[in-house]
């Protein structure tokens, strides 16, 4: 489960992810120095997802399926739909935690 400790630094990085989204109603708050945005669309609220960690990145390390898990539970209450960079690394992980799990989640 995350810490106390951890949980502002997954909100900063869920708050950097969110740029990248678009289409759908918009809808703006401010969440401590930068803009969070989140879209309301006819079938749920969508989140652009990037789950790399320090020392991550793409084409290198990989979030393991438990860092995949969390993220998502935190995510759950919030989002519905996931927009994922790539096909290829952590999301084959990604999916087979969504289903395993029956995480009500769309890719």
């Amino acid at each position: 489960m995350i810490t106390r400790r951890l949980a502002p630094a997954l909100v900063l990085v869920i708050a950097l992810v969110l740029t990248g989204c678009g289409s759908g109603e918009e809808r703006a708050s401010r969440e401590g120095e930068g803009t969070m945005y989140s879209f309301r669309l006819k079938n749920g609220n969508a989140i652009c997802y990037g789950p790399h960690r320090d020392g991550q990145r793409p084409g290198g390390s990989s979030p393991s399926a438990a860092e995949l898990r969390e993220d998502l539970l935190l995510m759950l209450p919030h989002w519905n739909l996931l927009r994922i960079y790539g096909s290829s690394g952590f999301a084959e992980t990604l999916l087979n935690v969504i289903r395993d799990d029956g995480l009500d989640m769309k890719v």
